[in-house]
């Protein structure tokens, strides 16, 4: 019986050895002694180090960590949980962070509104400040319109549509920034701040 060894030596080559490939099994020792020291390192980061590794994960949490929302600044007072429904329009003097659905619109008297990437708000939405979509925001069913029709989405500040938001029918901004897999469905129209 002939018992071949798979065990590989790491010691270091001498001097006068001719240098030669590494063997298959010694490149798979590295990479997982490799990938042991990344575990060893992700283990002991910081808790910022690791929240900064997951957010890469979801771009789209990037992206909002990227637009800086302080929801102090920004006035958001109100949240609408993931699976809650509000049948009607919301009227609020703060913004808002909605996870859930509307199905009416939503207007702020002051205040940004963050429609999250569960979120839908079926009517509209209207605020003086931000808008930032990563959910869904009109009727896909009646993404044409006209220059008289109401607007899905007005503000004369920044429009912000993320990853996975999409906006139909038509909308209005101050400033507009799409990312990515961005869906804008309708016309679009910029207005003064």
């Amino acid at each position: 019986m002939n018992n071949q060894s798979n065990v590989v030596s790491l010691e270091p080559a001498s001097e006068h050895a001719e240098q030669q490939e590494p063997s298959a099994a010694s490149r798979f020792m590295l990479s997982q002694t490799e990938r042991a020291a990344e575990a060893v390192k992700a283990a002991s980061a910081t808790p910022t180090q690791a929240q900064t590794a997951s957010e890469v994960a979801d771009p789209s949490e990037c992206m909002m960590q990227a637009l800086k929302i302080d929801h102090e600044e920004e006035r958001i007072r109100s949240f609408l949980a993931d699976g809650e429904v509000v049948e009607g329009n919301l009227r609020l003097k703060n913004g808002i962070r909605i996870a859930g659905t509307v199905t009416g619109r939503v207007d702020c008297e002051n205040g940004t509104v963050i429609v999250e990437k569960t979120g839908v708000v079926s009517g509209g939405i209207s605020t003086p400040s931000r808008i930032i979509v990563d959910g869904t925001v009109g009727d896909p069913e009646k993404s044409e319109c006209t220059d008289k029709d109401s607007p899905s989405v007005r503000t004369p500040g920044l429009l912000a549509v993320l990853n996975n938001g999409k906006v139909f029918g038509c909308y209005q901004y101050g400033r507009i920034a799409t990312y990515d897999d961005a869906t804008l469905e309708g016309l679009g129209k910029k207005i003064k701040s």
